[in-house]
């Protein structure tokens, strides 16, 4: 035999952000269905696009926090970028929607 080791405390926190993940998705086609498009990389950071005829949805995740990102509004094809999950709106100028450089996080915003 052999000893096993045994949870005894779940980690709540980890558990209850992974829930609301799972309502987010659910809640949104383009997380369940959308199409998958790179916007920027670093090697802290990804930000990405997911797509549907009904929806567009702009997801960062960063493993460390990074300097804010500026994004042209026409690459974007939206004015306004709601947040959904993690995160405030999003502030543009006119002609750039800025993301903040927040860390570690996982982050979306629906796009308009």
């Amino acid at each position: 035999g052999g000893d096993s080791a045994e949870i005894d405390e779940w980690d709540l926190t980890f558990l209850e952000w992974y829930r609301s993940m799972i309502k987010v998705r659910n809640a949104n086609v383009a997380l369940r269905r959308g199409g998958f498009r790179w916007v920027h990389t670093e090697p802290d950071a990804v930000v990405v696009l997911r797509e549907t005829a009904e929806q567009r949805l702009l997801i960062r995740t960063s493993r460390a926090a990074t300097e804010p990102l500026s994004l042209p509004t026409q690459l974007l094809r939206a004015t306004e970028a709601t947040a959904i999950f993690n995160a405030d709106d999003l502030a543009t100028d006119g002609t750039d929607v800025i993301i903040p450089g927040d860390g570690p996080t996982h982050q979306i915003w629906r796009l308009v």
